[in-house]
């Protein structure tokens, strides 16, 4: 959509983006971490045995659903390539021997589920009818909750 286009509602929320895809890679992160330690399936390379679940995988498509969340209304090739990179980075890991199809498939959903989390959570504490606000003035960060 461009400003000439009826229904075209304006930019993006910069600052929201970017608190949220920081904080949906780290959710992938620290959820692929977790089930690294937990499983212990060997890589096909038999290098180690952290193959499960592909945490490449969880890191790219965390990123590449908030990029579709907050893109999606302007250009549907943004999402697109976002999750055709995501997908490139998976397909990778398996033919590099680094992880199997399935590592691949659970770290894409944990990644996937990751943003959806943050994302959702944010919106609960941030977005419309929410009872906390935030915002600078000057060199200040100010948080604002109502009763």
């Amino acid at each position: 959509m461009t400003p000439d286009t009826p229904g075209y509602t304006g930019g993006h929320n910069w600052p929201r983006f970017i608190v949220n895809t920081i904080g949906s890679v780290g959710v992938a992160y620290l959820g692929k971490t977790a089930l690294k330690a937990m499983i212990k399936e060997e890589r096909p390379d038999h290098s180690d045995n952290k193959s499960f679940p592909s945490g490449h995988a969880a890191i790219a498509f965390a990123a590449a659903r908030s990029i579709d969340k907050e893109f999606r209304k302007d250009c549907i090739w943004i999402p697109i390539a976002g999750y055709a990179a995501a997908t490139a980075i998976g397909i990778e890991r398996v033919a590099s021997d680094r992880h199997h199809w399935y590592d691949v498939v659970a770290g894409a959903a944990v990644g996937y589920g990751a943003a959806e989390l943050t994302w959702w959570l944010s919106d609960k504490m941030f977005g419309k009818g929410s009872n906390i606000a935030v915002g600078s003035s000057g060199n200040t960060v100010d948080v604002v909750y109502n009763f």
